[in-house]
This record gives C-alpha cells, sequence and structure tokens, in this order.
C-alpha cells in the first residue's frame, strides 16, 4: 500500500512538470508526437523542430547543460511510416520523480533561446 502511494506521488509530479513543458511547447516551432495534454500518456515527449535536426536541436540544448536524446529508439518502422529519417528520428524528453520545475522551465528557456 505504501509502495503505491508513494509510486502514485511521483506520477502526479511527473504529469504536473511534463504539462507545463506541453504547454510551453505549444508555442515553438515543434511537431509533438503524441497526445498534446498529459492524459492518457507517459511523461516522456518526442518531438521534432520546424528548424533544427533532432541531432542538432539536442547538440544546442546540451550546450545549456540540458540532456536529452534523440533518435530512433528501436521504431524504424513507425518513423519510416511518419516520413521521418531514422537516422536523425525525434528528440525525446523524459521526466523522472527526481526532475523539478526548475529544471523544466530551464528547458523552456533554452528551447526558446535557440528558436
Amino acid at each position: 500500500i505504501k509502495a503505491s502511494k508513494i509510486s502514485k506521488l511521483m506520477n502526479r509530479h511527473e504529469e504536473s512538470i511534463c504539462s507545463v513543458l506541453l504547454e510551453k511547447l505549444s508555442q515553438l516551432p515543434v511537431r509533438i508526437y503524441g497526445r498534446t495534454r498529459m492524459e492518457g500518456r507517459e511523461a516522456n515527449i518526442a518531438l521534432t523542430s520546424h528548424n533544427h535536426t533532432s541531432a542538432e536541436l539536442s547538440r544546442l540544448i546540451s550546450k545549456k547543460g540540458i540532456a536529452t536524446k534523440y533518435g530512433h529508439f528501436y521504431a524504424y518502422r513507425i518513423l519510416d511510416r511518419m516520413d521521418l529519417n531514422p537516422d536523425d528520428g525525434v528528440l525525446r524528453i523524459s521526466f523522472a520523480h527526481y526532475n523539478t520545475l526548475e529544471e523544466t522551465l530551464r528547458l523552456v528557456n533554452g528551447l526558446t533561446q535557440i528558436f
């Protein structure tokens, strides 16, 4: 029972900070894959930029001290069906219970500066 309560607490935290990011991303020149609201999704976001490759975007955001990943994430067929180059793939931003709102806002500011 205690583990279940802790898990729910961590999930609520991840959802709250990911919701902030989803809201802010809607104002940037990116395409979010999957739901644009937290209902029915995990605290991971896959996106592509209208202005940069996923590799470029990951490199630029890493210069601001923020870790992201890019690539196909073993979803070759899905990327192919979406006409995305699997070598570049998507930029993935993942949240966990230890991430903070401050880190999320730093990510948003970094992305805003890049665009």
